[in-house]
């Protein structure tokens, strides 16, 4: 295969903008050494480039269109189009900055020059054979987005979980007790220990294999503790520093860095200690580690008074801050019941984990292969022109003008949801909440039964019309300001939907992703309510039985015998759906996603929201006991569950 130096085929320079160039509102893309472009009014490229960030983690992007540059971005420019396909070099790029980013060039570098691109030895297969192997790396990569979209589902699904069973720790639905952390510490003195200082735990003091040293990268985001270790000290060291030691179950907590991230310990019995940046947190019996740091997590800033910056993290930790803190405190029964769910979905999330470090593995070979000339492409049939697959900004300017009217719209959602506690706070203060059929109930009902049907920020805003409806008579009857802004701000959205070209917007995933964090939020606040019903408990489980039929046409019908146990023992009937009914009425012989089952049951007046909670309960149970089994569906982007063979 040919090989050439990347600057004799590209042309290579850098922007000439300061990086606060940027404007929020401007119409073409602003690239910086940030992952994400920004936006400018102006633009200085009008073409097909390769944007490489000069500083930090050297992201890539592939990008066609009129754009501007950062002066420490540079802009990869093709100087003959039948010589080189800039997609291939896309893939090219992404696989050399990989190996600079590793020390791989030259040794371990933060920035690069421009004799690190221009001397670049880049090899040059057949144009088509170039096309074909952009194709199969952009492949692979989609999955790749793909498994980590699925892990991404599976933590949100298990917060949603969390929050469900406890509720937000600021209002506290169940009105549990609330108790400070430091009560439940083994001991006063094992309670809380910050890491060695630099002097008792030198650099020179590390060796190559023996007892594991935590730090930072051993906590994930998710709260889930990473493997492998990477740092080591000897039998003698550890001896010496015995006191800072690591036991199965302690909650590591990390002060620096991204501050606040934290997990539980598994350690199997083998001995570790904790490095200088790190807090130890020993527990007794009464709190469950991991209902701590699920807490933590997925309620950051609405426990105690502990703040959170702009990229999530704590903005301080310490022991004296663990040592004050409040929050509402569960019996440990349900604390044991979250904490079956979450072993399951770690178990799942391990698996998924599995095939996508698979398919990066798969990648790097490809990758590897391909730009040695050693892939057979000759049966590898040339894609079609557009490929869908590609990664990052491969955005026309010509759809420039619908992604700004779409961020927008999605900025005004968020400020909408960002209103969830407004909501709560102006319902909770209403005594016409509490009377069945009256305006306010029937839209918090209303706005409750369809937040049961978002399973994305898109599912909210095309139903904005009716969500509009119900907090407009809520605003009214609150006669609160910040209620009738909101109020507003859903009435303005639901007026943009017909101008909105919804099918392209459901591909645009990096807008969408920008509103989840707000929108879960608004989901879990509105699920709080847990509005009382009697109208939509009946009586007759046939009726039942009948409701769930056709509910749920996918599933087999011959298997939906739906019994239903009748609790009267607070004078009110309450429906329990038992292990053995759902596994009965919800399995057949087709698959059926559960989030469309969901959705679906959400929908039928005869699920209570108690009913709805102790299915997708139920679900998690199976699952654990192994009853049944899940698995990706690639074409529909789904999580299957199937009775297990």
């Amino acid at each position: 295969m040919k090989f050439t130096n990347l600057g004799s085929i590209t042309d290579i320079r850098t922007g000439k903008l300061d990086v606060n160039a940027g404007s929020e509102d401007g119409q073409y893309p602003f690239f910086t050494c940030a992952a994400k472009p920004y936006k400018i009014n102006d633009f200085a490229f009008d073409t097909e480039a390769v944007l490489i960030a000069g500083n930090g983690d050297l992201n890539v992007k592939y990008y066609q269109g009129k754009f501007n540059a950062y002066q420490r971005t540079y802009v990869i420019q093709n100087k003959d189009k039948t010589v080189l396909s800039m997609k291939y070099l896309y893939y090219f790029i992404e696989t050399y900055m990989e190996r600079l980013r590793r020390g791989a060039i030259g040794g371990i570098i933060k920035y690069i020059k421009l004799g690190h691109l221009t001397e670049a030895e880049i090899p040059l297969p057949p144009l088509n054979d170039q096309i074909r192997i952009a194709h199969l790396l952009g492949k692979v990569e989609w999955l790749i987005a793909q498994r980590k979209q699925h892990l991404q589902q599976l933590d949100d699904l298990l917060k949603s979980v969390f929050l469900e069973m406890f509720g937000d720790p600021i209002i506290n639905p169940h009105k549990f007790p609330v108790r400070k952390l430091s009560e439940f510490y083994i001991n006063p003195k094992d309670g809380t220990k910050c890491g060695p200082f630099g002097s008792a735990l030198k650099k020179d003091e590390f060796v190559d294999s023996g007892i594991p040293v935590w730090n930072m990268d051993n906590i994930a985001p998710s709260a889930f503790m990473v493997l492998p270790f990477r740092m080591w000290i000897t039998k003698e060291k550890f001896k010496e520093l015995a006191s800072y030691s690591v036991e199965n179950g302690d909650i590591i907590i990390s002060r620096a860095g991204t501050v606040g991230k934290m997990c539980v310990a598994r350690t199997e019995g083998k001995p570790a200690i904790i490095s200088t940046n790190l807090i130890r947190l020993r527990l007794g019996s009464e709190l469950r580690p991991l209902h701590f740091v699920s807490l933590m997590t997925y309620c950051k800033g609405r426990v105690g008074r502990l703040k959170t910056g702009p990229d999530g993290s704590f903005t301080h930790m310490n022991t004296g801050i663990l040592d004050k803190l409040e929050f509402p405190y569960p019996p440990t029964e349900l604390q044991d019941q979250f904490a079956i769910i979450a072993q399951k979905v770690e178990v799942l999330k391990s698996r998924y984990q599995q095939s996508l470090d698979d398919l990066k593995s798969l990648y790097g070979t490809l990758s590897q292969k391909a730009f040695k000339g050693e892939l057979d492409l000759s049966r590898l049939p040339l894609p079609e022109s557009k490929d869908r697959t590609n990664k990052v900004a491969d955005i026309s300017a010509d759809s420039m003008q619908a992604l700004k009217s779409s961020e927008r719209v999605i900025s005004k959602l968020n400020k909408f949801n960002s209103q969830h506690t407004v909501f709560l706070k102006a319902l909770n203060n209403m005594p016409a909440l509490k009377i069945a059929n009256s305006p306010v109930f029937k839209a918090a009902r209303e706005l409750s039964e369809q937040a049961a049907l978002w399973r994305t920020p898109l599912d909210q805003f095309r139903n904005m019309s009716a969500v509009a409806r119900a907090a407009t008579t809520i605003a009214t009857a609150s006669n609160t300001p910040e209620v009738k802004n909101a109020a507003l701000i859903a009435q303005q959205i639901a007026n943009t939907i017909p101008t909105m070209d919804i099918a392209w917007l459901k591909d645009q995933q990096a807008i969408i992703n920008a509103a989840v964090g707000p929108f879960s939020e608004m989901r879990h606040a509105i699920a709080a309510l847990q509005l009382p019903d009697p109208e939509r408990r009946l009586t007759e489980s046939e009726s039942v039985v009948s409701a769930m039929q056709a509910a749920v046409p996918p599933v087999n019908a011959s298997l939906l015998a739906l019994a239903i146990q009748q609790d009267d023992s607070e004078n009110e009937p309450r429906y329990i759906f038992t292990r053995d009914d759902i596994l009965q009425a919800l399995f057949g012989d087709q698959p059926l996603p559960v989030i469309d089952l969901m959705s679906k049951l959400a929908e039928q007046e005869v699920v209570t929201p108690e009913g709805y909670s102790r299915i997708k309960t139920l679900l998690f149970s199976l699952l654990a006991e192994e009853q049944i089994q899940q698995q990706f569906n690639d074409e529909a982007n789904t999580i299957e569950f199937r009775t297990r063979a």
